[in-house]
């Protein structure tokens, strides 16, 4: 028997019962063998009576014409490209049918690290889309994009599957990434300034061209709240008299949605909030504070949008805008490590999700957080508190 070693795949010629027998496996295959696996278990899960198939070129030749059609049309499985090009990238040699739950794992731990998953050498030679975004090396990975990533792995495993070129999708079970995990994608002290002077003023003309979402950048840092709670945030919920600020969500309740109050203390958040609270302008009509010129408050996707050009343009391509809360509740425990307030003041239910920012804070200084302040009777002179 003769085995050669191609490419990183060994090629085994050797002749069993009269019959000349080549076959080209891979390192893992070869392990498998070797402790005593069936050559039979790998390709258990190609479907009947079908060839099989590398996970590119099924991607190139049948999953992406598919995705140029129209949206419209039944049967269509859309995703990004650049999802692909990333995917393609890992698991372009490696047959569809032999694809696994673990070597879904094997590339999450990849892609978390920081590093790029290049492996298939045609990807370079015949590129999905020319067009993609290129990965860099030790580019953060959000858990959002890994989260895209397993819906697209997963929705050409369902195509391959409807095809017939597997017997069932082995990922289908694979969880998600958890919210927690972006909790380390946060804002420190110095770069807070610099991505809210990255933020565009808007169009030339309107409301929004006063620096509103500016405003409504800090707002978010300096109070926790979600984009839905900010542009909905009025002069209605402020409170001179009890120094306060009330902040309402709305959450769904089996077929209900419910309203969800938290109040804020304005003394607590600092004297950047107050100059921002008294710096903002309610509409004469609406009463609200991040409006257009009509009065109606600003849209959603637009507001997004804007908050996620100012990341770009200082190149924290990781940031999302609810990040923002994230950015708070971190500095909010840096200064406050009281579980209770800080669980009254993000509105969280579950208290693992408060738990993990106290956990996060054990080594970073007071003086770290914008919620900082001085004491201030140390610039007051000493005569000054003789009666």
């Amino acid at each position: 028997m003769q085995v050669h070693k191609i490419n990183g795949q060994f090629e085994f010629d050797f002749t069993f019962e009269g019959r000349r027998v080549r076959r080209t496996i891979d390192s893992a295959e070869l392990v498998h063998f070797l402790e005593g696996g069936d050559f039979s278990e790998i390709n258990a899960n190609l479907g009947a009576g079908k060839e099989p198939t590398s996970f590119y070129d099924f991607v190139y030749d049948f999953y992406l014409p598919l995705h140029s059609q129209a949206s419209k049309k039944s049967g269509v499985y859309r995703t990004d490209r650049t999802t692909m090009k990333s995917l393609a990238g890992y698991f372009g040699d490696m047959p569809i049918h032999r694809i696994q739950a673990s070597d879904w794992e094997d590339y999450k731990k990849v892609r978390m690290s920081g590093a790029v998953p290049v492996r298939c050498k045609r990807l370079a030679e015949k590129p999905l889309d020319p067009r993609a975004r290129r990965l860099k090396p030790g580019q953060k990975t959000s858990p959002w994009t890994i989260n895209r990533e397993l819906s697209g792995l997963n929705q050409v495993l369902e195509y391959a599957l409807s095809l017939k070129l597997v017997k069932e999708n082995p990922i289908q079970n694979c969880r998600r990434l958890p919210a927690s995990a972006r909790k380390q994608y946060w804002l420190r002290r110095h770069e807070i300034s610099v991505y809210l002077d990255a933020i565009p003023l808007g169009p030339a003309g309107a409301a929004a061209g006063q620096g509103v979402f500016r405003d409504l950048g800090e707002f978010l840092v300096l109070t926790g709240a979600r984009i839905g709670e900010a542009l909905l945030f009025n002069h209605r919920q402020v409170d001179w008299e009890r120094r306060e600020i009330e902040l309402v969500t709305f959450k769904k309740r089996g077929k209900e949605r419910e309203a969800v109050y938290r109040y804020l203390s304005i003394d607590s958040l600092g004297p950047r909030f107050i100059a921002l609270l008294r710096r903002l302008n309610a509409h004469p009509t609406t009463g609200y504070y991040f409006a257009g010129r009509r009065g109606n408050p600003l849209p959603y996707a637009w507001t997004r949008n804007h908050l996620s050009e100012g990341a770009q343009k200082v190149k924290f391509s990781w940031l999302r805008p609810h990040d923002l809360r994230h950015t708070f509740a971190m500095h909010r425990a840096i200064v406050v490590r009281d579980f209770r307030q800080l669980q009254m003041e993000l509105g969280h239910e579950d208290p693992a999700s408060v738990q993990s920012y106290l956990d996060n804070t054990s080594r970073m200084r007071r003086e770290d957080s914008i919620f900082h302040v001085p004491f201030r009777d140390a610039a007051i002179p000493a005569q000054a508190h003789t009666p």
